[in-house]
């Protein structure tokens, strides 16, 4: 049995929930032909989150990382082509830190780009008829972090972040456009889908 290590973020900036958590959270042991979903919410600390990536990596041995994080006011899916090696906290993180201008990893390459089968998601995707792009900028808050982080420590495995836009229990927090969260674990699981098939290939 292969093993996809799937991770979403805890809520953060005040808000009380984060889509990525509950997608994350409902698509835990999730499987498909030889292949198992084991999910994991990181804390959105740029401290602790990289050690907690570090260890899910070094005890899972999975044979692909799908992570997945928040943009809110983003109005569809985004999968991100490029992680940066830095780091430039805009607001504080949940631990009331922020970063400017530091490296993801000191003497590292300036940026690493997504292992995912990005093409062949986005393909299922739009046969899916789900709105969603490839994003060039995977900004330079924990979501960059965790992606540059997991690309550099694991570098020959399928690795790559999406981004989720709101749900609706966020629209009704914060009145912004939303996607519904049944419909994003359901573009989350179709690219679990196109994962597992290229690594029973």
């Amino acid at each position: 049995m292969k093993t996809i290590l799937l991770t979403g973020f805890e809520a953060f900036a005040g808000l009380s929930s984060n889509p990525s958590q509950a997608v994350a959270r409902a698509l835990n042991n999730y499987s498909v032909g030889n292949v198992n979903v084991i999910s994991s919410i990181l804390p959105v600390d740029g401290l602790v989150a990289p050690k907690k990536i570090e260890r899910l990596l070094d005890k899972l041995e999975p044979d692909a990382v799908l992570m997945l994080g928040l943009a809110a006011g983003r109005t569809q899916i985004a999968l991100e082509r490029v992680a940066l090696n830095v780091l430039e906290y805009r607001i504080p993180d949940n631990a009331g830190v922020t970063k400017h201008g530091e490296k993801v990893v000191e003497g590292h390459t300036d940026a690493l780009f997504s292992s995912l089968p990005i093409g062949n998601i986005l393909d299922a995707w739009r046969e899916a008829r789900i709105p969603a792009y490839v994003s060039d900028s995977a900004g330079t808050f924990l979501c960059n972090q965790v992606m540059f982080l997991a690309r550099a420590l694991r570098p020959d495995l399928p690795a790559g972040f999406i981004h989720l836009p709101a749900d609706e229990t966020l629209a009704l927090e914060t009145r912004q456009a939303f996607v519904p969260l049944e419909f994003q674990t359901g573009a989350i699981r179709l690219a679990i889908n196109v994962l597992a098939t290229l690594l029973e290939t």
